[in-house]
């Protein structure tokens, strides 16, 4: 697992160590994992505006280009997360790693939408096989964890109130002159206004 759990593309080497070696009615820990999203009115970028007296406004676009791996304050979420994608480890394939999801987010409190939180779940199930499960996972809410959460930084910000809603798309796909890398594209839109697409890497 890597940040926003594709990155450095580790997965597909797990996937390969399935097909060759797993038994018929093994298991494979961790059993499946999930891809969330929420959104959070928190922006590490708004420091450029004002460095002791000096706007750094024209750092901020690169910077915004390229998903941010840090802790989130809990306290800047304005949704809830919902899940966009799950995968099966006994069943996902190589090809399920690059993909393109629908997303819905409703706002449970009043702020400004500044960036998009990508975080994940693992679930760990060994009860078909008689045994336990357990989970942990990487949300801003959750004990902080090697992985973090991943923020994209919305050029446009949006002004939410309570039960706005958030919808789009999010496409995950692997870079292809670095394939440890991938490359992320979401389409916003709250209510009914316009969407807007953003690119954003991870390299």
């Amino acid at each position: 697992m890597g940040y926003a759990l594709l990155y450095e593309s580790m997965l597909p080497t797990l996937l390969t160590a399935r097909d060759r070696f797993l038994a018929p009615g093994g298991a494979i820990l961790p059993s499946a994992t999930s891809l969330l999203l929420a959104g959070s009115s928190h922006d590490r970028l708004a420091f450029f505006s004002d460095v002791y007296g000096f706007d750094y406004a024209p750092f901020v676009e690169p910077n915004r280009a390229e998903a941010s791996v840090e802790l989130i304050p809990p306290e800047t979420l304005l949704t809830p997360s919902t899940v966009f994608r799950t995968f099966d480890m006994l069943t996902v394939t190589n090809d399920d790693l690059d993909f393109t999801a629908p997303f819905t987010l409703t706002a449970t409190g009043a702020g400004l939408l500044r960036s998009l939180i990508v975080h994940f779940d693992t679930e760990f199930d060994l009860t078909p096989q008689g045994g336990k499960a357990n989970r942990f996972r990487t949300a801003p809410e959750s004990p902080p964890t090697h992985w973090k959460q991943t923020a994209l930084y919305l050029r446009r910000p949006r002004e939410l109130g309570p039960g706005d809603v958030v919808s789009g798309q999010i496409s995950f796909s692997r870079n292809r002159t670095y394939e440890r890398g991938y490359d992320f594209a979401v389409t916003v839109q709250v209510n009914d206004g316009a969407s807007d697409t953003q690119l954003f890497g991870m390299n």
